[in-house]
């Protein structure tokens, strides 16, 4: 059932994606939209230093013994997959990924790569980059940060001082950094 059709003040001015709500204040106000989800028992998270944050919900996934290539992709698609920012996340599961690269997808990944994501999964306990601000109110202007490495290219999108988006390639080829930069 979709709440917030049950007012139709709340239904023009939100949206929704997956677990989260976006409220368009000049419509609705925020306060109105979490009294209809209490109305049913649903608690919203208070806003952050009068922004409203997110953060991963679900727990970090856990492996099995031995790793499969399969499960390693698994693993790694939930960590980053529909997160607008992952920080460092993104670019370690892209190399621990390349690392099992040559192994068939029902095959245990080589133990060097094993060892890497069972680091991975423990930086992450304890420094979890995924997190950021829902919104960027009446910005006009943004800036894109783009730098390279001899492991990857990167670049991110910020708005108003606060990360908005970021992404992470590995890189192929060993061309000069200069020209990865571009």
């Amino acid at each position: 059932m979709d709440l917030t059709s049950q007012d139709e003040e709340v239904k023009k001015g939100t949206d929704h994606y997956i677990d989260d709500i976006w409220v368009n204040e000049s419509v609705v106000g925020v306060d109105k939209v979490r009294q209809l989800l209490l109305k049913y028992g649903l608690v919203t998270k208070e806003p952050g230093d009068g922004k409203f944050v997110w953060c991963r919900d679900g727990e970090i996934p856990v492996l099995s013994e031995r790793v499969t290539k399969r499960e390693l992709f698994s693993v790694c698609g939930k960590l980053v997959g529909h997160y607008p920012i992952a920080g460092w996340l993104r670019t370690a599961c892209s190399f621990v990924k390349r690392l099992a690269n040559d192994v068939e997808w029902d095959a245990n990944i080589p133990s060097f790569a094993e060892q890497v994501i069972y680091e991975v999964l423990q930086k992450l306990v304890k420094e979890d980059p995924v997190k950021g601000v829902w919104e960027a109110k009446n910005s006009t202007k943004g800036v894109v940060w783009c730098d390279a490495s001899s492991l990857a290219t990167g670049c991110c999108l910020q708005i108003d001082g606060q990360v908005m988006e970021d992404c992470a390639w590995l890189r192929r080829d060993a061309s000069l950094i200069n020209v990865a930069d571009l």
